[in-house]
């Protein structure tokens, strides 16, 4: 009889372990250098507040369009798929945020001229870029469109 117990509790334990491992799970790992980096979410953070005030230590700053600023980010509602931030690291680190898989990133709202955009899955801001403009080892370069990575973030610019 223990046997059969002891069997009936490998099997439930093997069951649990095998449903856990289909449940859909999206991270986005972050990997920062030492200096300034460029960033963006790729879908909504989960609504941990653990997992949003992790972002937010790391203090980002977004470009706002309508004050031609830089502005820090220091809530949930400031955090946005789609979006560039610059975040400063002092040194080199990987940040893993947990995402909202039940949830797609937006496409960002594009004004005329430069923008501060990121790269997600499915983005189709950059067919419309005349020009793309990225951040590598502390300096911009001129980004093709087929070098494009997501995670990231770049100035864009668009004629209309």
């Amino acid at each position: 009889m223990k046997m059969k117990h002891q069997l009936f509790v490998f099997g439930l334990i093997l069951c649990m372990t095998s449903f856990s491992a289909v449940v859909p799970v999206s991270t986005l790992t972050l990997q920062l250098k030492p200096g300034w980096n460029l960033v963006t979410l790729t879908r909504p953070l989960e609504s941990l507040q653990g997992n949003v005030n992790k972002f937010l230590l790391l203090k980002p700053l977004s470009f706002d369009m309508n004050s031609s600023a830089y502005v820090f980010c220091n809530q949930a509602e400031d955090l946005k798929p789609g979006v560039g931030y610059w975040i400063f690291s002092g040194k080199s680190q990987m940040v893993e945020l947990a995402l909202d898989t039940k949830q797609t990133a937006a496409q960002p709202t594009l004004t005329k001229g430069w923008n501060l955009v990121g790269m997600t899955d499915g983005a189709s801001w950059p067919n419309a870029a005349v020009a793309i403009w990225g951040w590598k080892d502390g300096r911009f370069v001129q980004v093709n469109k087929t070098e494009l990575q997501v995670g990231c973030a770049y100035w864009a610019f668009f004629n209309a």
